[in-house]
């Protein structure tokens, strides 16, 4: 059974069960992952988040025995892809609403396959670090409609040397 994310405290408790490693892995689903993005990318700027995102996954995959699981390209292609639809939607309606219209905007298993030629993501170099692209660019990320949501290529100069302190509310991580 996949969790119910329609309520804003169901992606708060999806965020704290990711965080302290208690998520179920039959949970760990694509809309999970997207969740994740989601919600660290509307509280960390950019780079941060990206960082905090992939050593979750990595700690959530080494604790749940799927340590060869991580690929760093779909996880750094998607971080991309999610700060550019948090960009073109300033105005958070909530986690949980976003997180609907994130999916329904981006939560086809796809996808990968409109920017990146049959078996390029199957690589051993694909899995261990970023391979760009090679059928379509990702899109822009514009930096000025998301600075009140978070989602810098760089953080602005307040936040230079300032890190992101957002953790899920219940987690220790």
């Amino acid at each position: 059974m996949t969790r119910s994310l329609a309520h804003d405290a169901d992606v708060e408790e999806l965020l704290r069960a990711f965080a302290d490693l208690s998520l179920p892995r039959a949970e760990w689903t694509h809309e999970a992952h997207l969740a994740v993005a989601l919600w660290y990318l509307r509280h960390c700027p950019l780079p941060e988040a990206l960082d905090r995102v992939r050593e979750g996954i990595c700690r959530y995959n080494a604790r749940h025995g799927a340590s060869a699981g991580y690929h760093e390209t779909l996880t750094v292609f998607y971080m991309h892809l999610v700060a550019a639809w948090a960009a073109a939607h300033p105005r958070p309606a909530g986690i949980a609403a976003d997180l609907a219209a994130l999916v329904a905007d981006l939560g086809a298993r796809n996808l990968p396959a409109r920017f990146y030629s049959s078996g390029r993501l199957a690589t051993d170099a694909a899995r261990a670090g970023w391979v760009a692209p090679d059928l379509r660019p990702l899109p822009p990320v514009a930096h000025a409609a998301v600075a009140d949501l978070g989602v810098f290529a760089e953080p602005s100069p307040a936040e230079a040397g300032t890190p992101c302190t957002a953790e899920p509310a219940g987690s220790a991580a």
